[in-house]
């Protein structure tokens, strides 16, 4: 059942929070994943008996992670509140530049934080630029003081798609 339909009327930010949240998490289980599979590189030398933890198959700990991540990460309720958020960025799309659709999805489905939207990073050979890079109006302006137009922005957009609503959102989006 929806969100919003399982806890009445709901507004974007709330809607928004929700992914955040089940994406910070999705984020957290894919960071412990990556050092159990840093783990397995250094236990699975060969097969046989070890005396502390048994037998050194580095096939079986591979597919125990694959099984505990698979539990982890595709359970509805980490998905669901993602899925909700993108149908509402979806119709913001028609109201919204580009650049401001970008920074929300980064931000809220994505788990980024402020610091990393405004300076960049690479991560698993994906590149995301320096926003200065996508909006040109914060070119030259400091770190912190992106951070707090980048927020500010944001927030003035989603007080925006809230005088649209959810529902016409939605609706705008399956256009």
């Amino acid at each position: 059942m929806p969100i919003v339909e399982r806890q009445g009327h709901l507004t974007v930010r709330e809607v928004l929070q929700a992914a955040r949240e089940a994406a910070v998490e999705i984020r957290s289980i894919e960071e412990q994943a990556q050092i159990r599979r840093d783990a397995i590189g250094v236990q699975g030398h060969g097969y046989g008996f070890h005396s502390k933890s048994g037998i050194l198959d580095p096939t079986r700990k591979i597919d125990e992670l694959i099984c505990w991540e698979q539990e982890r990460v595709g359970d509805e309720y980490l998905r669901q509140p993602i899925d909700e958020a993108w149908d509402v960025i979806a119709g913001a799309r028609h109201i919204s530049d580009d650049a401001m659709i970008q920074v929300v999805t980064r931000y809220y489905l994505q788990a980024e934080s402020w610091h990393e939207i405004v300076g960049g990073w690479v991560r698993n050979g994906q590149v995301m630029p320096p926003i200065a890079e996508t909006i040109p109006a914060f070119e030259g302006k400091s770190h912190e003081l992106q951070v707090k137009l980048l927020s500010k922005s944001i927030d003035a957009n989603i007080g925006e798609w809230e005088s649209v609503g959810i529902a016409k959102l939605r609706e705008m989006g399956r256009e």
